[in-house]
């Protein structure tokens, strides 16, 4: 993009922008940063978590199956928990693929993108500037 400099006429006016520039700068690299780190460990929970659903969705199956061919007691009533309990951490696993794993990937990925794209544009504007506070040392 071409940044009009014509409002700066001072070579204090160009250090003015360009130290709020350099800071903004500074704060985008940082987010992008961060959102590289998020996207290796999305990668990572993208990796166990489409790992551990099949075998829990085997177990439940199982206990499906299972469960009720048992006759009434306290071992039908544990397997009765454990398939509680295995319905539920599928459940939480679903979730957290949803917000953590391969679906989570697609959206930090956009961010990463659009990071790059401001680094590019405060590259730019403190090119413009840099260019404009060399004129104007050089008296023009």
């Amino acid at each position: 993009m071409i940044y009009p400099t014509d409002a700066l006429q001072t070579v204090a006016d160009c250090d003015a922008m360009l130290t709020l520039a350099n800071n903004e700068r500074i704060a985008q690299v940082g987010k992008q940063a961060r959102l590289q780190t998020e996207q290796i460990n999305s990668q990572k929970d993208a990796v166990d978590i489409e790992a551990s659903i099949p075998a829990v969705e085997a177990k439940v199956a199982f206990l499906l199956a299972m469960v009720p061919t048992l006759p009434a007691g306290s071992i039908r009533e544990e397997q009765e928990y454990d398939l509680r309990k295995e319905q539920n951490k599928l459940h939480l696993l679903k979730n957290k693929q949803e917000n953590h794993g391969t679906f989570a990937m697609l959206g930090i990925t956009r961010e990463l993108a659009i990071a790059a794209h401001e680094i590019e544009e405060s590259d730019s504007l403190i090119a413009a500037i840099t260019a404009k506070k060399a004129a104007l040392q050089a008296g023009g």
